[in-house]
Formats: C-alpha cells, structure tokens, sequence
C-alpha cells in the first residue's frame, strides 16, 4: 500500500473508533442480525418460491410494509434499518419499475411523465422478469473471486448489464443486492456518491462508467482498515455526506502561457487574474447571485475593455470564491 493509502487508512480506522464509542456504527453482531432479517424476507430462495399475485405484492407493492419496497426505503425498526444501508430516497415510486397506484388500485408503470396502467397479469409478468433478473445477478455474485481489481468489477458491471438490462442502473437494485453481498459491494446507490469518497479518499475512480464497477476501490478500502464495507462508508460519511461541485483552475496567462502552477503548488495557495480587483472577501458574506450583481460595476468600472464579457467573468469571479 502506498503512504497515502496507509494515511487514508489509518484516519478510517480513527474516525471509526470516534463513531462506534458514540454508538454510531452498527456493532458486528446487530450487522449479522439485519443482513439476515432481509435475506431471510427477500433473499433469492424466498423470491424464487414466490409467483403470482404474491410475487408482484412482495416485490412492488409500496403501501405494504411487509414488502420489499418499504424494507429498502424506509422500514426502520428493530427487525432492520434501512438507512444504515445507505439511501434510495427521492424520485416517484416509478423508480422500483412498476408501483400500484392507491388512489385507483391500478399497477402503473412508465415514466413519471408518461405513466401506463397495466392489467394484473401484464404486472405479474414485469415482476417475474425482475425477480429472474435478480437471481442471475445473485448467480454472478455468488461466482466473484476475491480479488477487488478494476478489471473484475468492470466485467461484473458488464455482466449485469447483460444478465439484468432493466435493473442494472436502478438503485433499489443495487441495495437489494448489497444487503444480500455485503462483502462484494458498497452502500453507495448512488453511482455519483461513490466516485465522489474515493476521490475524497485520494483515488482516481475507474474510467469505466456504471453502479457496481467502483465497488472493488471498496472492497479493498475495507479490508485495508479493517472494517466492514457498511461501517467503512457511514465512516467515509462523516468526513462529508454530500457530493459537491469541483471547480478546475487555469494556471496559465497571457499569449505566452505563462504556468503559475508551480507557484500555487509550492505556496499551497490557488488564483485568478483580474488583479485591479484587489481583496474580494467583501463580496464571501452574500448570496451568489448578489455577488454577481455586485461585482458586475466593478468589473466594467475597472476593466472597461471587457464591457462584453462582464457578466460572464462576474459570475467565474463568485465561482472561484
């Protein structure tokens, strides 16, 4: 492992120290107990025993609490705690594929813009073909070897773009799957969320696109603090939740190009032109777009040759703050 991974891997193992002498991580034997609740509901035998009616309602309906929907949105309670698992908030419930709709006790599929009412038997067939696509992809997971490497996860996403082309990007999917292989895959349902903690964690994400190719980056962060995937992503939370915007810097000026990247880098510092500006702390305090309007004057007032260009530089100018 490399000094910087030893760094990263030594402040996880800190931080969880911190989070589970708060009680804020799951103890190993409360993770034990939730992972097979859900298997024990949902796992690929208990689907594979269901058909029918019973079936669809199992896997769709999203006004029973006893199904699968809820226990991977919102069930909370001793049995299981779903947003220890990482979220699948927002969006319609036209997000599981198919959802009856309670008002008219219709099952509706389509997209929130075009919404289709289907017969109970079309809405049966669209559970099978889910429930099937779920356990090819559970055949996948049981074969993965150990070795988390780029190349593995990347033929795996491949694999389940295959096996499973109408769930492979649904991030209800994903969590049913990482609930059931915990040591295969991460929490984060969220393709973006992922790439943003190991970019935070001073990786580069695999350039290969997809849910599940970054998860092997996981697996490996992991073993190296030695945590479980769960508590290694609700540690990598509480560093920062949220993904946020990056903004690149151009370090080069004028025709010649001149680089003042060495400069910044050496004094840790970044910058901008526009030096008549001087000290734009003034303008930190206030709202974006008021920044912008009150930046604007000063900008034409002190560069009257880029009249044209003012809004456009105000707005780079607040982005950069």
């Amino acid at each position: 492992m490399s000094t910087e991974g030893e760094i990263v891997a030594e402040r996880l193992r800190l931080r969880a120290r911190e989070l589970a002498d708060k009680g804020d991580l799951l103890s190993a034997e409360k993770l034990k107990e939730f992972y097979g609740n859900f298997a024990e509901h949902f796992g690929p035998r208990q689907l594979q025993s269901l058909d029918g009616e019973r079936l669809l309602n199992t896997m769709h309906d999203v006004t029973d609490k006893n199904a699968l929907p809820y226990w991977l949105e919102f069930k909370n309670d001793d049995e299981f705690r779903t947003l220890k698992f990482g979220s699948i908030a927002g969006g319609s419930a036209l997000k599981f594929g198919i959802f009856k709709k309670k008002e008219i006790g219709a099952w509706t599929t389509g997209s929130p813009a075009n919404q289709v009412q289907v017969s109970t038997d079309a809405a049966i067939d669209i559970a099978r073909k889910h429930r099937n696509q779920l356990l090819e992809v559970c055949k996948l997971l049981d074969d993965l070897t150990d070795d988390a490497s780029d190349p593995v996860y990347a033929r795996l996403q491949s694999a389940i773009e295959t096996k499973a082309a109408d769930l492979c990007d649904l991030a209800w999917a994903h969590k049913y799957f990482s609930l059931l292989y915990p040591k295969r895959l991460d929490d984060y349902h969220n393709e973006n969320y992922g790439r943003f903690h190991l970019i935070r964690a001073l990786q580069l994400p695999p350039e290969v696109k997809g849910r599940y190719v970054c998860a092997g980056r996981f697996v490996e962060l992991a073993r190296a603090a030695g945590l479980p995937i769960v508590s290694l992503t609700a540690v990598m939370n509480s560093f920062a939740h949220t993904p946020y915007h990056n903004w690149r810097i151009g370090t080069r000026e004028g025709d010649d190009g001149t680089s003042f990247w060495q400069q910044m880098r050496d004094g840790s510092y970044v910058s901008v032109g526009w030096p008549k500006l001087g000290d734009l702390g003034w303008l930190v305090s206030e709202d974006p777009q008021q920044r912008v309007d009150k930046l604007r004057p000063v900008l034409a007032e002190r560069y009257p040759n880029a009249a044209n260009v003012v809004t456009r530089e105000a707005k780079e100018l607040v982005n950069f703050l």
